[in-house]
């Protein structure tokens, strides 16, 4: 019989296992992101193309809606393989596309979206990180270490862009910068909605991570049971 330390253990395990998942498809979507953002603001002719000419507008209109139909698809059939592994390949693909074609707005608008969505990959790699180490070293479990490493880790990376290299106007970055914290929280508190449910696919969870950010609904007992 496993004693209670055994079991609490297994349990931080379980939950750290948990976050490490979560934050490993949010770092490799976001990256992505990044990536795709990154090319969309150095080469000019990409947002004349999204944002002017009736193709580009349609293309990411078309992205961003069938990302939010894959994503649902996918937290139904999360377990069927290999439609799993298919449906999470296209949606990862088409929120890159998606988040990083946003980056095409002027006025230093679509700056302020790539710095935003370099915030959240920062903070997503090296949480990820530390969820991995903490699994290992079966650590005790803790959302509020999450949060403030998160919120440590932005203002680590804001302050620096922001006087050396800044993307946009300072009201303008103060803006993203709320939204990458904000974007962090809601990846706790998903996280912390499915470990209270004892939901603990990677899979799901990081469906609900969006979707609950989406609907501004943490309460959602009925994303938890679609099992």
């Amino acid at each position: 019989m496993p004693t209670d330390n055994e079991f609490d253990d297994n349990e931080n395990e379980d939950k750290w296992f948990l976050m490490f998942c979560v934050y490993a498809i949010i770092s490799l979507q976001f990256l992505l992101a990044v990536a795709v953002g990154s090319v969309v603001v150095s080469v000019s002719r990409i947002p004349h193309f999204v944002l002017h000419t009736a193709p580009g507008l349609s293309i990411y209109i078309i992205s961003i809606v069938l990302c939010l139909i894959i994503q649902c698809v996918l937290l139904d059939l999360r377990n069927r393989w290999p439609c799993n592994c298919v449906l999470f390949i296209l949606w990862t693909i088409l929120f890159a596309s998606a988040v990083g074609l946003s980056c095409s707005y002027s006025k230093g608008r679509g700056k302020t979206v790539l710095e935003t969505i370099i915030l959240i990959s920062v903070v997503a790699v090296v949480l990820t990180l530390h969820s991995l180490y903490s699994a290992l070293r079966k650590r005790d479990f803790s959302l509020c270490e999450l949060f403030l490493i998160g919120i440590f880790l932005v203002a680590c990376v804001y302050i620096p862009i922001q006087v050396f290299h800044p993307f946009a106007k300072l009201s303008t970055s103060i803006f993203g910068c709320l939204v990458a914290l904000a974007v962090a929280g809601r990846i706790l508190l998903a996280g912390n909605l499915c470990i209270n449910h004892n939901f603990y696919d990677p899979i799901g969870a990081a469906v609900i991570v969006h979707l609950i950010f989406l609907l501004n609904n943490p309460g959602r007992r009925e994303l938890i049971g679609r099992r």
